[in-house]
């Protein structure tokens, strides 16, 4: 069945969709000669992770929003505001457990490159952390390259204090690594 993909409308509300995963491996950056490559890492006792729906409020009113549908549900979400770096922040994306490895999260981050291509932006963003290796896979088989890491950025926060951010761009001219073996 083909995964549907349109604009939500403003004003109306932003689907629900559950958002926990287990965490099983931790991706490891490394950096030399300019680059950025990373390998993965199993952890010897999983656990379970929940992320908090993203909140329109800190978009200023451009956020806009994708959903997927599949077989007439919805199947995932993406949202997505311009960046004062000329970039377009995918700000959130998530997919139902019950679809995920379906094509839907590739389909939602191909339609938010078509959205920031209409944007006339030169590519997407996205942050995420070294415990989603799943989404880091993702973006890394969608086109996006491993581009900065901070280890300080969730320092705030007891429950991510552990964590370190990854952050992925798509620029709009850059083919997909196809030597990049897909684990997860």
């Amino acid at each position: 069945m083909p995964i549907e993909v349109a604009s939500l409308q403003k004003g109306h509300p932003i689907p629900l969709i559950d958002r926990d995963f287990t965490v099983d491996r931790v991706l490891e950056a490394h950096f030399t000669a300019d680059t950025f490559t990373f390998s993965v890492k199993s952890l010897p006792a999983p656990y379970s992770k929940t992320y908090s729906a993203f909140s329109e409020a800190s978009s200023a009113g451009s956020l806009s929003t994708l959903v997927a549908k599949l077989e007439d549900r919805v199947a995932g979400i993406v949202q997505l505001s311009p960046h004062w770096s000329g970039f377009g922040q995918v700000e959130d994306l998530v997919v139902s457990r019950l679809v995920r490895r379906k094509g839907v999260a590739t389909a939602l981050l191909e339609s938010a490159k078509q959205w920031s291509l209409s944007q006339r932006l030169i590519g997407l963003r996205v942050e995420t952390q070294d415990t989603n290796v799943p989404a880091c896979m993702l973006y890394a088989h969608s086109g996006f390259q491993l581009s900065g890491v901070d280890t300080a950025l969730y320092e705030g926060s007891a429950e991510l204090a552990h964590e370190t951010a990854l952050f992925w761009y798509w620029r709009r001219n850059l083919a997909p690594n196809p030597s990049i073996e897909r684990t997860c």
